[in-house]
């Protein structure tokens, strides 16, 4: 990811750069972002933040310099500058026991249990205890006096679902998709949540759709002078619950965003990755890339898009998006006006579609590795080619491919619509020996079945009655996912899209095909859309 635009606050605008390994050296907001990203016109300072980073090889951050942020300090074209050191991979003048955990970072004194869990933390006037179940998560906190107890679900991975007093009363439940918070219920009212995956920006809206928190962090998770009432809910940074101490509880270890890293070594053996040398240092966060990836348990790092903020994601995942503005603040946040109940739903359908087919209508992309099988009438491979982060327009483009037709399309393939509404149009060539090939291809009934949806797409076709129109889709996603063709039998004139579920798949794929596909498309049709 290297520019996040938002449509209704130019000044939260974001872009981002990267050195050779993949960590994050640059980061500019509002006009700089722009300027940075692709209008290269300086001089207009007016987001909450622009600021740069240097490493050592280890992939710890050695310099942060610029302004911007509760950390970074300074102020619009005043720039500060922080330098860190360290010996054998540790902050010099900083304490540490036998196991590498933090135990004094010179304004704080840590004790940990025999687990390697954190059990105090403590300063001049302050002192956090932690209790830890079997599995070593925090069950119970007393943060100078109050105490909580911590509800935990086994189903969501361990992520907290109630927080309840030391009396007894419940003090905060959350409501999750996956691992993505939707909303909390605080004070007898619910609250929801919506968080950019990209920026770790938060709004918070009550039941009237009124903006009651905001929150704008730098890529570390450090506060701007744009958050406001940031304290009415915990979870600050990703899914980080943030202490009255100021660091963050990371479910298995410490985060610390005053360090950029955590306070203790990674306890995870499987985060090693000997292809690369970066993740061989346990501190340090997401490899330095804190826009692209989270690290939601504090064990490994996980990609951003996907997992880490939708429950599951089709794919292998991997990789960011490199483009022009995307319409973040349209499916995530209404930016300071709140949102309406259109954008709300839409990020939950964002959400939904991400978690069960990978399609993220946000960006136009399937996260992750999507393969496109080519095979013979009788379902044997013949060969594959497997999209990376594939746009809609991509696999449309690699289906016709797999299926041997396009080869014979004669000139341009139009785009339109977007979402469930998008598809191809084309003209195959006139030929009759290529005329005879296409229809032989679609007309092979161990390959695709007639389907009898297709007449809605009669217009784009140019036919004017059923006599001239013939529609096909592959059986059981022989091309990848199910691939679409219409045709004007007498212009030839073509059509094509993949669905992303397959009507010949069975009931469930069917129905979820005809509901979520084929009846949004035909309303938009009755008001006027594509």
């Amino acid at each position: 990811m290297t520019y996040a635009g938002s449509i209704y606050d130019t000044t939260l605008d974001r872009s981002y750069e990267y050195d050779n390994v993949g960590r994050l050296v640059i980061s500019h907001s509002g006009a700089e972002a722009r300027a940075h990203a692709y209008s290269g016109q300086w001089g207009t300072m007016d987001g909450p933040y622009s600021q740069g980073y240097d490493y050592d090889v280890w992939g710890n951050v050695t310099h942060k310099y610029g302004w911007g942020g509760e950390v970074q300090g300074g102020s619009p074209g005043v720039s500060t500058d922080i330098n860190y050191a360290y010996t054998s991979n540790r902050r010099n003048g900083f304490s540490y026991d036998a196991a590498g955990n933090l135990t004094n970072d010179l304004g704080q004194t840590f004790t940990y249990d025999a687990t390697g869990q954190q059990a105090t933390a403590s300063y001049s006037g302050y002192s956090l205890q932690q209790s830890y179940d079997g599995n070593g998560l925090r069950v119970k906190k007393s943060d100078n006096g109050m105490v909580t107890y911590y509800l935990r679900s086994t189903i969501l991975g361990g992520q907290v679902v109630a927080e309840i007093t030391g009396s007894g009363a419940l003090q905060r439940s959350y409501i999750y998709l996956g691992e993505q918070l939707l909303a909390l219920n605080q004070s007898g009212y619910y609250y929801w949540v919506h968080e950019d995956p990209v920026t770790k920006s938060k709004r918070v809206l009550n039941q009237w759709q009124t903006l009651v928190s905001t929150i704008e962090l730098d890529p570390w998770g450090a506060d701007t002078n744009r958050s406001s009432n940031g304290a009415f809910q915990p979870k600050k940074f990703t899914s980080y619950e943030r202490d009255t101490n100021g660091t963050d509880e990371a479910m298995f270890r410490r985060y610390n965003r005053w360090q950029s890293r955590f306070d203790q070594p990674d306890p995870y053996e499987g985060s090693y990755d000997f292809a690369n040398p970066q993740s061989f240092n346990r501190y340090a966060y997401v490899q330095g890339d804190p826009v692209n990836f989270v690290d939601p348990k504090g064990l490994v790092e996980s990609w951003n898009f996907c997992s880490a903020q939708f429950s599951s994601c089709a794919g292998t995942g991997g990789g960011g998006y490199t483009g022009t503005p995307f319409d973040s603040g349209r499916y995530l946040y209404g930016g300071d006006e709140g949102p309406t109940s259109e954008f709300t739903a839409q990020g939950l359908a964002r959400s939904e579609s991400i978690r069960t087919t990978g399609y993220d209508p946000a960006f136009d992309r399937y996260w992750g590795d999507t393969t496109v099988t080519r095979s013979d009438p009788y379902g044997n491979v013949l060969s594959t080619q497997t999209l990376h982060n594939a746009s809609q327009y991509q696999l449309v483009i690699a289906a016709l491919a797999a299926a041997d037709l396009l080869q014979f399309v004669n000139g341009a393939i139009t785009a339109h619509g977007s979402g469930s509404s998008f598809y191809v149009t084309f003209n195959f060539a006139s030929d009759r020996e290529s005329r005879a090939q296409v229809m032989a291809i679609l007309q092979n009934t161990k390959i695709s079945n007639s389907g009898v949806f297709g007449r809605g797409h009669m217009k784009a076709v140019g036919a004017t009655s059923g006599r001239e129109f013939a529609d096909f889709r592959s059986t059981n996603g022989v091309f990848g996912r199910s691939l679409e063709v219409a045709i004007n039998t007498r212009s030839f004139a073509g059509y094509a899209d993949v669905d992303r579920y397959n009507l010949y798949g069975g009931l469930a794929p069917a129905s979820a095909h005809i509901f979520l596909e084929l009846l949004p498309h035909m309303i938009r049709r009755l008001f006027g859309g594509k």
